[in-house]
C-alpha cells in the first residue's frame, strides 16, 4: 500500500536517495503484536485488527476525504488505551479508546463519521466494556 508516496509529489520523492515501500504486517502478525502488547484483551485482537484492516481498505480505495494512516502503532496505541480507561474507570473504554487514538487525529468530520460508524458495525456497545483479568 503506498498511501504515503501517492500524497508525495515528484520534485519531493525526488529528493530521496532511497524509495522504498513498506507493507502493513499480515493480520496473524498484527494479531501476535497485540497478543505481546495487550494480552488481557485476546477475546478482541482478532475484531480489532479486522477493523483496522477494513479502515485501512478504504482508506487506498479513496472513501476518505483525507489520507489517513491505520498504523500498526496505531492498533497498539488504541489497545494500550483499552487498559489505560479501565484504569480511569470509563464505562465505554473500548470506544474511548478508539476515539483518543484513532478519530481524534481525522480533521474531516465525513470521514471521522465514516471510521465511527464502521467501529459501530464491528463492534456493538456490550463490546465497549472490557473487564481483562486482574
Amino acid at each position: 500500500m503506498d498511501y504515503q508516496r501517492r500524497r508525495q509529489d515528484k520534485a519531493t520523492m525526488n529528493r530521496f536517495r532511497y524509495k522504498i515501500q513498506a507493507r502493513y504486517p499480515s493480520s496473524e502478525m498484527e494479531v501476535g503484536i497485540l497478543k505481546g502488547k495487550a494480552p488481557a484483551l485476546s477475546a478482541l485482537h482478532e475484531r480489532m485488527v479486522k477493523l483496522i484492516n477494513s479502515l485501512r481498505a478504504g482508506n487506498e480505495a479513496g472513501n476518505f476525504e483525507d489520507n489517513i494512516m491505520f498504523s500498526t502503532r496505531t492498533l497498539v496505541d488504541w489497545a494500550e488505551l483499552v487498559l489505560q480507561c479501565k484504569d480511569l474507570g470509563s464505562h465505554f473504554q473500548l470506544y474511548h479508546a478508539f476515539e483518543i487514538s484513532v478519530l481524534n487525529g481525522i480533521e474531516s468530520e465525513t470521514d471521522r463519521n465514516t471510521v465511527r460508524s464502521q467501529f459501530t458495525s464491528e463492534f456493538s456497545e456490550t463490546d465497549w466494556t472490557v473487564t481483562p483479568p486482574s
